[in-house]
């Protein structure tokens, strides 16, 4: 079985597994933030910016990811350009 429905099936049942575990709980409760906090916009970031923090990602990963971890630490100078 190709290894993008194994994903897609591990993420559909553990969708529907907190689905169920959660049917049955309070409703939830959405809180504004307060006044005194304020988005005024992005601010951009530079090509060592996110070399930098993909750099400080830890070293671990699972079946799930399409690239894990130390594969793109390995990459990042070439990917990052794109990420800006």
């Amino acid at each position: 079985m190709p290894s993008v429905l194994i994903s897609f099936r591990f993420f559909t049942n553990k969708v529907e597994v907190v689905h169920a575990d959660t049917a049955g709980g309070l409703p939830r409760t959405i809180t504004a933030a307060p006044v005194a906090y304020s988005f005024t916009g992005f601010h951009k970031v530079t090509v060592d910016d996110i070399i930098s923090a993909i750099h400080r990602l830890p070293d671990k990963s699972c079946i799930a990811d399409t690239l894990p971890t130390p594969q793109l630490k390995l990459v990042a100078d070439l990917i990052a350009p794109f990420l800006t």
